[in-house]
């Protein structure tokens, strides 16, 4: 791992909510090396865009095969229900809230939500509701969080995968059906990196992190940095922008710039392990490196 260390259209667009963070790499980039990877990922706190019903399974890519489960069950097939009837944004919706669960109400130039009094927040029509996998409907299913769904969906090596991903990034608290909107940027990020984690075929990835600790308490940095050493260990390299000092010591290799910030800063004021940093007289990051 390298770090840089500075001195100071509703329907279908929120089902398949994806975001291309991956750039194949150019055989024209002036980068030396870049012909031993095969590509590279950008991981940011950002998101290209945040609908409100834009919701963590879907953008970890498991709301599709979860669907595809409820449209095969005995009672889906009765009904002649398709995966489109499991979309809160299409067939399947509450009529009375369009799958959003709940109704927007203006007072002047407030305005404030309470519960669709027709689905009771559960964004789906009734005869959808009635269809169960292991006893459960597809509502139910939205109200987990990533630790029970995991648990649930060990059977389905294709969900399961994702979800342990999000697990052992210490994100099991979140749920599938949770909006991504009410994420922080810290959690956008981790969201991100499992997304990319649970994928399978990639071999070689150089994997870029800006500020991947920010808001992380000690213990989820642990978290953080052992997934990261998976990914080396998994012949992966990951570049990290960071500021953490604990972070920074368990990187191989320091790119420190300063010697101030802004118009301060720019210039490279040490390199090296961070061994190598420590011993370096002109670094302001070495004496805090453990």
């Amino acid at each position: 791992m390298k770090a840089r260390a500075p001195g100071n259209k509703r329907a279908d667009e929120a089902e398949n909510e994806t975001e291309n963070d991956t750039v194949q790499a150019s055989a024209e980039a002036e980068l030396e090396g870049a012909g031993n990877i095969d590509g590279f990922v950008v991981v940011t706190q950002q998101l290209a865009r945040r609908h409100e019903n834009s919701i963590v399974a879907t953008f970890l890519g498991v709301w599709e095969p979860v669907r595809h489960i409820f449209s095969t069950q005995e009672e889906a097939a009765a009904q002649q229900f398709t995966k489109g009837h499991f979309s809160f944004n299409s067939m399947g919706s509450c009529p009375m809230c369009n799958g959003y669960g709940h109704i927007k109400r203006w007072l002047s130039q407030l305005v404030f939500s309470e519960e669709c009094p027709s689905c009771q927040g559960k964004r789906f029509k009734d005869e959808v509701l009635r269809v169960k996998y292991k006893q459960r409907s597809i509502a139910d299913i939205l109200a987990m969080s990533v630790t029970e769904a995991q648990a649930f969906f060990q059977d389905q090596p294709k969900i399961s995968s994702l979800l342990t991903a999000i697990e052992e990034m210490g994100m099991g608290y979140i749920h599938l059906g949770q909006s991504l909107t009410t994420l922080s940027g810290g959690e956008v990020q981790r969201l991100k990196l499992a997304r990319e984690l649970g994928k399978s075929g990639k071999a070689n990835y150089l994997y870029i992190l800006d500020e991947p600790t920010v808001g992380l308490s000690y213990y989820d940095a642990e978290k953080l940095l052992m997934i990261l050493s998976k990914l080396v260990a998994g012949k992966h390299s990951v570049i990290l922008i960071e500021h953490d000092p604990y972070v920074l010591s368990y990187c191989d290799y320091l790119i420190e710039l300063g010697p101030g910030a802004g118009h301060k800063g720019g210039e490279i004021v040490a390199t090296g392990t961070p061994e190598e940093v420590r011993a370096n007289a002109g670094s302001m990051i070495g004496p805090f490196l453990e």
